[in-house]
């Protein structure tokens, strides 16, 4: 077996994994996401926060078991966010918007990371995401994409005091958290603002990107206006929903409205919340040009293609993996009796 394919099955360490990159797929790239997309019910629930593998006998094939609070541990996975549990074999989904909830639209919110860059100079501004205060040390920003995508490039728009970033990630269709960089001395740059375009020689296939911050490393709110992924065809697609530790949208939601760079340690006073009004009409129709960093990943030998003999051999197994894994499933629901339900 080649060397590449070894790299991508302990990457992504599920049966799904993304084994068929640069060959031709045969297994459809919706597919991968076949258990999401049935949860999703065709966009009645959306911005996915959690999913998690989960032994539910009991329960039928979908279960929609409605909006619940933040809950410290279900069978062994801990720390799940409020949310509406929607169960389809074999996972629990979390998603933060349930049926008839209108998306969140506030100035700094994580929505302000969706869609293409909109905020048109090197400034702090409503347009762009920012955490509840500056300096916060460790946050994170989650991007979801409208539909699964094989990507090549991610595009990190750094609107304000950029270089916090510290890591990134994707989520695997089984929902881990798979790192595919890291940073460990963020710092200013000399730029006001960027975008770091960051190569994944790979080509996973994913709907969620996970960007990790070191805010305390970088002064300032450490804003981001958009993520783009790049596919394999070339096509930048902009995310369509966004969630995030923590938002300044928060704050001013709280009245605790701090207007402009806070010391950290400093006093917060409530003050009045600035409005878009003649000023921002006025600004430019188009964004204004910002410096492109290219980022690649640690130097890696190229994953050739594989032969002919190679693949065949990777969809056996990858074949008799699944059906070892019916059989267990089989087996468990057997014995299901006694496990109980989430109530």
């Amino acid at each position: 077996m080649v060397r590449g394919f070894v790299v991508v099955f302990v990457l992504v360490g599920t049966l799904l994994a993304q084994t068929t990159v640069k060959v031709g797929s045969a297994r459809p790239t919706s597919d991968l996401f076949a258990a999401s997309k049935a949860a999703r019910a065709d966009g009645r629930f959306r911005m996915l926060l959690r999913q998690f593998r989960a032994y539910e006998p009991t329960l039928p094939e979908r279960h929609e078991a409605g909006l619940r609070p933040a809950c410290a541990d279900h069978q062994g996975h801990t720390g799940i966010p409020a949310g509406h549990w929607v169960w389809v074999r074999p996972f629990w989904f979390v998603f933060r918007d349930g049926p008839d909830e209108p998306s969140p639209n506030r100035q700094w919110g994580p929505e302000q990371a969706c869609g293409a860059p909109d905020t048109l100079e090197a400034a702090d501004r409503a347009t762009a995401w920012a955490s509840r205060l500056p300096d916060e040390g460790q946050q994170w920003l989650l991007l979801e994409y409208a539909t699964p995508l094989r990507m090549a490039k991610l595009c990190v728009h750094e609107s304000f005091q950029p270089g916090a970033l510290a890591a990134v990630a994707v989520l695997t269709p089984q929902g881990e958290e798979l790192e595919l960089w890291r940073n460990d001395t963020p710092k200013s740059p000399e730029e006001a603002s960027r975008v770091l375009q960051l190569d994944v020689p790979v080509g996973f296939v994913v709907e969620r990107v996970l960007l990790r911050f070191a805010c305390e490393r970088v002064p300032g709110w450490n804003e981001i206006d958009a993520v783009g992924i790049v596919d394999v065809q070339g096509v930048t697609h902009w995310a369509a929903a966004a969630a995030a530790s923590s938002t300044y949208a928060d704050a001013l939601e709280a009245a605790v409205v701090p207007i402009g760079p806070v010391a950290p340690g400093a006093a917060v006073e409530p003050a009045e919340v600035p409005v878009a009004g003649a000023e921002d009409e006025a600004r430019p129709a188009r964004p204004l040009p910002r410096l492109v960093v290219e980022v690649g990943l640690p130097a890696e030998p190229p994953l050739a293609p594989p032969t002919l003999e190679q693949f065949e051999q990777m969809q056996k197994r990858i074949v008799e993996l699944e059906a070892q894994v019916r059989a267990l499933e089989a087996r468990l629901r057997r014995f299901g009796g006694s496990m109980p339900s989430p109530r």
